[in-house]
């Protein structure tokens, strides 16, 4: 590929570097407005509202790599027990690397959580915690999770079981599959919990169809030159976001629209950041810990320290600061895992689920 050639095929460290502008977009959306926080500008305000996008780019990236994975381990599959088996095993090993990410957070920190009069009890608002305890300590208690921003769990983890199908409509019908994904989130649905899943289902799609379909076009994407092809995303990002940001559409506004705006997002970070040394390396690393960062950041700036986190009492200072908390504890915790040995044993687990 030369200088004046460009590649959308998303490595593992692209993937990263979009996790970091993600992680920081979310810590930035929790934060602001906040009554501790009284320098509510329209810069920031604007940014925090749309920051929520970041749920899409996270999708976007998770649909992407699943898609990938599991294209090569279905092309030795041979017939239709084997592709049943392989697709099992496929979805059980997500859940064994999620689980192993979130179970140390989860029992760690409701410990933490209840020496600061943070109960099972008070969270869960019910004096019979078992059932909730449970249900929660799986990743299902959306909204109602001891730490309110799990709720994303059940999301992804109901989003790895509709991923085989999804992957099937793909490889079938595409363009149509596509076309009703995406109708299907523009049409509001009276219940909150399905109304939710179809659309956070359409970025999570666009991810799955990126891997799986995008790359027949990359030849012809890298023809163009990048100094063009930069200003047209630019304009494109522009667009979505007036779009999102005032409902110049019905039903195409707020987070409806985030799933196209997550798509240029990830394309103009690899291009913007892919070749910058410094911001790679930043980006990359804040990806790497990305996860973490989400599980435990609220704990910290809404349950526990909230007077500490906004003590700075500048935006930028109050973002840096609890992005530097979050991720020494984020350190702490993988320094803890290794020690503990939760990574072996979910590849020993994995490798026993086999192939």
């Amino acid at each position: 590929m030369t200088d004046n050639e460009f590649s959308f095929a998303l490595s593992t460290e692209d993937s990263k570097l979009i996790k970091g502008v993600a992680i920081c977009l979310m810590l930035w959306h929790h934060l602001f407005p906040n009554d501790l926080y009284s320098g509510n500008s329209f810069e920031v305000l604007f940014l925090a509202r749309l920051g929520k996008v970041c749920v899409s780019l996270f999708l976007l990236v998770s649909g992407y790599g699943l898609a990938c994975q599991y294209s090569k381990v279905m092309a030795a599959a041979k017939n239709l027990k084997e592709r049943f088996c392989t697709t099992t095993k496929f979805i059980a090993k997500r859940y064994v690397k999620f689980y192993a990410g979130y179970w140390v957070i989860f029992l760690i920190f409701s410990v933490i959580g209840g020496g600061l009069g943070m109960s099972f009890g008070s969270r869960y608002e019910t004096d019979n915690v078992l059932f909730p305890l449970v249900v929660d300590f799986f990743g299902f208690m959306g909204y109602h999770s001891y730490n309110i921003t799990w709720w994303f769990n059940r999301t992804i983890l109901l989003l790895y079981i509709a991923f085989p199908a999804l992957f099937l409509l793909i490889r079938k019908i595409p363009y149509i599959s596509l076309a009703l994904v995406f109708g299907i989130m523009l049409v509001p649905i009276p219940v909150a919990f399905v109304n939710e899943m179809t659309i956070w289902m359409f970025p999570f799609f666009i991810g799955m169809f990126w891997a799986m379909k995008i790359p027949q076009g990359y030849k012809i994407t890298n023809k163009h030159k990048y100094l063009i092809l930069l200003p047209i995303a630019l304009i494109l990002c522009c667009v979505l976001v007036y779009f999102r940001q005032n409902r110049i559409v019905p039903y195409f506004t707020g987070i409806a629209v985030d799933g196209l705006l997550a798509l240029v997002i990830s394309m103009l970070v690899i291009m913007l950041i892919r070749n910058l040394p410094v911001a790679n390396v930043v980006f990359s690393y804040l990806g790497k810990h990305s996860a973490n960062v989400y599980m435990v950041h609220t704990f910290l700036f809404y349950y526990w320290f909230p007077q500490f986190i906004y003590a700075p009492k500048y935006a930028i200072l109050i973002f840096l600061l609890l992005l530097s908390c979050s991720l020494v504890i984020s350190i702490a915790l993988e320094f803890m895992k290794v020690q503990l040995g939760v990574y072996e044993l979910s590849d020993y687990i994995c490798k026993k689920i086999g192939a």
